[in-house]
Formats: C-alpha cells, sequence, structure tokens
C-alpha cells in the first residue's frame, strides 16, 4: 500500500511540474515540451527503458542536480507524456 501511496505523490508532483511549466513558458511551452521530449525518448531507445526510468537516469546526472528548472522541465514533459493535457 505504502508503494501506492508514493506512486500517487509522484504523480501529482509530476502534474504539479507540468502546471508550473506551462505557466512559465506559456506560448513556448509546445516547443519546449518537444525539445524536452526528444531528450527523454532519446534517454529510453539507448538504455531501453520506459519513461521512468529515463527521468531516474536523466536525474542521476550532476547537471540535472543541480538545475531545478531542468528538472522541473523533464518532470513536466514526462507527465504530459504519460497523462496528455486535453
Amino acid at each position: 500500500m505504502e508503494k501506492i501511496i508514493q506512486a500517487v505523490r509522484i504523480r501529482d508532483k509530476m502534474l504539479q511540474c507540468r502546471k508550473s511549466a506551462k505557466f512559465l513558458k506559456g506560448d513556448k511551452w509546445n516547443s519546449e515540451f518537444k525539445y524536452y521530449k526528444d531528450i527523454i525518448e532519446a534517454v529510453m531507445l539507448k538504455n531501453k527503458c520506459d519513461e521512468l526510468k529515463a527521468v531516474i537516469l536523466l536525474h542521476e546526472l550532476k547537471s540535472v542536480q543541480e538545475n531545478g528548472f531542468l528538472s522541473m522541465m523533464i518532470f513536466a514533459t514526462v507527465a504530459e507524456i504519460l497523462e496528455p493535457e486535453k
């Protein structure tokens, strides 16, 4: 049960990141989304993994760990991939 609660919390944080990213990027969201989606898909292809594992791998990079905005954009993009907002 604890793992389900943790998964729900992670999902909620990712959706919050998407909301914030869309607000901050405004009209540029679509092009930013495409840019980060390409990166995530490249990580998935290289590592033969799904989106969530790609997020974990990207967050192991020091450059991502040190850049909160980059981290938010990665989470926001994965949220949009997994649960597209209509």
